[in-house]
């Protein structure tokens, strides 16, 4: 259902049971030790959505790294944004599961923040 919110050239890739025991990139495993149980779990969740997003867009084995806040460096030409433990409403929470990976393959920045903005103002609090 959130696929259809979104324009053509969105990738959409919810959370599965499951794609918590994903393998991460070794690149990406490094930073585990420093994080708690609940953040491990959001960090793998997360990496195996953008890693199934970024396959469907033709980029393998790409190490998502982070900036100095934080902020993931996403292939050049790719716009990303990873979302974890959402709280809005119930129509809302039931799109978006603990991660999602958004990507659009054009680099309209604009259009996919117009996007995102129209999203959550239909079905965000």
């Amino acid at each position: 259902m959130i696929e259809t919110l979104f324009p053509p050239g969105v990738v959409v890739v919810r959370a599965e049971p499951g794609m918590q025991d994903d393998p991460l990139h070794p690149a990406e495993a490094s930073r585990l030790p420093r994080m708690s149980e609940k953040r491990r779990v959001e960090f793998v969740l997360g990496r195996a959505c953008a890693r199934r997003a970024l396959a469907r867009l033709g980029i393998h084995d790409f190490a998502l790294r982070n900036d100095a806040d934080r902020t993931p460096i996403w292939p050049e030409g790719v716009v990303g944004s990873l979302t974890h433990g959402v709280t809005a409403n119930d129509t809302w929470k039931n799109e978006i599961n603990t991660a999602l990976g958004l990507f659009l393959t054009d680099g309209d920045i604009a259009a996919f923040q117009t996007a995102l903005a129209d999203a959550a103002a239909q079905y965000g609090n």
